[in-house]
């Protein structure tokens, strides 16, 4: 693929590098914060060689590529400067909604590599542990597990670096506002459980470790305060003055008011989700087995990431994202395999057996803006096969004990404490695999009905 050429191709139908106040990806898509949608020619883009589809609402615009996206984006800000713009700037006003999914998104879509290192670390301890090489109480288990949970223990400095690049903001101030909710003193006066104040004013005890929403309040509020200062401080004394007056203000504030604050909605939508399977483990996994494709489409998927990376902090498995998933994006890969095998037009076969093998690896959106999406048949039954997969893996009792991916490479994820979990998430991934192909092959597929993407 010539990346460069595709990124040139990208930005002249988006109205130019002069219309992109910002650029970035996750592991599929292209990002964009533009000045002006008006100027985007969405038919022209999708028919680009190399695009698998667009995603344009409620202010948000995104591309979807595949797994190459990042050399596309070093490509497209190779073409100019594209200068951060404030968002106030904009001609296209995000909703409260796509907002706040587009600040989490960009707060932690970089941090997940680290979270896959750090998740399929821990599946192949716990395949030594199995093996009987490694024992819990030895020195080589607590190290290898000690750097593996290094990501999620510090999951407050990673994501407030990522946050300040999201809030054009100094990543270093924000690192360090957030690592005032880790240090070792804080963390003494909650093992304490004795009343602490700040000037008379109580401060709540909170845990930090593990969380998100905290630190992007904290690196809001910062950006806020940044500006002001950059305002206020004279020129001669800014070199010192400024980042105290940031410090000063900000790591107060987040320990009086936005850590507790985001501490409690982190937990008040992990009980949520805890009380769901109270009423029965089966309602969670079977919900987001059928609907994860239209989260996936909308962006919305990165707004569980804060509450079962809150239920893994807490219970040491998740089973909000990863066992519904699972079911999910195998029935995207069932769906697209069944095509490639049964329709007769050449380009179709090839473009469906390449997205579905994409999809068995973890990557949906190219089966999903290729194929999958476009006939409400074929969806219905990637619903509907994602479902029953989510069924069985509720009923199971299937958990994910690391974050990193719900796909076949990232089984080993689904290895810990219960030695019939993984066979419980081969069978979800057999089941929604089988069952989805099966009803896209009687009910989804017509050739006629099928459009090119």
């Amino acid at each position: 693929m010539d990346f460069k050429q595709l990124a040139k191709s990208i930005v002249e139908e988006i109205g130019g590098v002069s219309n992109i106040s910002q650029v970035s990806n996750c592991s599929t898509r292209l990002r964009f914060d533009l000045k002006d949608h008006s100027l985007i020619n969405e038919d022209k883009l999708k028919k680009i060689k190399g695009v698998a589809g667009v995603v344009n609402r409620g202010g948000l615009f995104q591309v979807i590529i595949g797994t190459e996206v990042s050399h596309v984006r070093d490509e497209i800000e190779k073409l100019g400067n594209i200068v951060q713009l404030d968002n106030t700037s904009s001609k296209n006003k995000k909703g409260i909604v796509n907002s706040v999914l587009d600040v989490i998104c960009g707060s932690v879509t970089p941090v997940i590599p680290a979270f896959i290192a750090g998740g399929l670390l821990k599946a192949v301890l716990s395949l030594l542990l199995l093996a009987g090489l490694v024992t819990k109480a030895g020195q080589t288990y607590q190290l290898v597990n000690t750097i593996a949970d290094a990501a999620f223990y510090f999951m407050p400095i990673l994501v407030a670096y990522a946050a300040s690049k999201k809030f054009n903001c100094s990543p270093i101030l924000s690192m360090t506002v957030a690592a005032v909710l880790l240090h070792p003193n804080l963390i003494a006066m909650k093992v304490a459980a004795v009343p602490v104040h700040f000037f008379n004013i109580p401060v709540v005890m909170a845990t930090y470790s593990s969380s998100i929403i905290p630190s992007i309040l904290a690196v809001w509020l910062l950006s806020y305060v940044e500006r002001f200062a950059e305002k206020v401080v004279p020129k001669m004394l800014k070199v010192f003055l400024k980042p105290l007056l940031i410090l000063a203000i900000v790591a107060p504030i987040t320990l009086i008011v936005l850590g507790p604050i985001g501490a409690i909605i982190g937990d008040g939508l992990t009980n949520i989700f805890l009380f769901l399977d109270q009423l029965g483990t089966w309602i969670v996994p079977t919900v987001i087995g059928f609907i994860y494709p239209l989260l996936v489409m909308t962006g919305m998927h990165w707004s569980l990431m804060p509450v079962f990376l809150q239920e893994l902090a807490t219970n040491g498995y998740e089973t909000l994202s990863g066992p519904g998933a699972l079911a999910s994006n195998t029935a995207q890969a069932a769906a697209s395999l069944c095509i490639a095998i049964k329709s007769k037009n050449i380009e179709k076969k090839q473009l469906a057996g390449s997205v579905g093998f994409t999809a068995l690896m973890g990557i949906t959106e190219p089966a999903m803006f290729g194929i999958t999406l476009t006939d409400k048949k074929i969806l219905l039954c990637v619903m509907t096969g994602g479902g029953i997969g989510g069924f069985f893996a509720g009923i199971s009792g299937l958990v994910r004990y690391a974050p990193g991916g719900a796909s076949l490479p990232t089984l080993p994820l689904y290895i810990g404490d219960n030695p019939r979990n993984i066979i419980y998430a081969v069978l979800t991934l057999l089941i929604s695999f089988v069952s989805t192909f099966v009803l896209t092959w009687l009910f989804g597929f017509k050739e006629d009905k099928i459009q090119e993407a």
